[in-house]
């Protein structure tokens, strides 16, 4: 009598250690990148505010022959209504945003380091004023707050972060408290 056999399908060992093996390698590369990208997600929201900053003195110039190169809180009414309220927010309140000559020395940021490019072998220094956003300084939001307490609802997962952005719109950031900075 003759044995019927029956081809058995499925997968080897041998198969599935390759498998596993490059999903592995995958997610060691997937994961760096995903990192980077939540954070540069998370100063997003700074950058925003930034640039409504930068166009708010631009718009204090046009009407005053200059900017305002020191303000400490943003949310204070500072002459012919330059003022910024960031509400509540996710990350950045609005204690983190403030305003320096950018001469003043407070600027951390490599604004005149070389470019990379090779086209512009070392970049001007920043021009006329300097805003600055530390997560650090941002101001954690209460059980109880509302949309009027100029509050960070997340202000923890920025407190390493450091911004910097002038009169060009330059920008910089730092990730881990002014020790590396790189462009945004």
């Amino acid at each position: 009598m003759k044995a019927i056999r029956t081809k058995e399908s499925g997968f080897t060992m041998v198969e599935l250690l390759v498998v596993l093996v490059i999903i592995g390698i995958l997610a060691a590369v997937a994961t760096p990148i995903f990192l980077g990208n939540t954070q540069k997600a998370k100063a997003s929201e700074a950058v925003a505010t930034m640039s409504l900053i930068r166009q708010a003195q631009r718009d204090f110039f046009i009407n005053n022959n200059n900017y305002i190169t020191s303000a400490s809180d943003i949310s204070k009414t500072l002459p012919n209504g330059f003022n910024i309220d960031t509400g509540m927010t996710q990350y950045f309140g609005n204690d983190a945003f403030k305003v320096v000559q950018a001469s003043s020395g407070e600027s951390k940021a490599p604004f005149t380091q070389n470019d990379g490019s090779g086209n512009n072998p070392t970049a001007p220094a920043a021009q006329d004023f300097v805003i600055i956003a530390d997560g650090g300084k941002s101001n954690s939001c209460a059980s109880t707050a509302t949309s009027a307490d100029n509050c960070a609802i997340k202000q923890g997962d920025v407190k390493e972060f450091l911004l910097e952005m002038d009169n060009s719109g330059r920008t910089y950031v730092s990730y881990d408290g002014g020790t590396n900075w790189q462009k945004y």
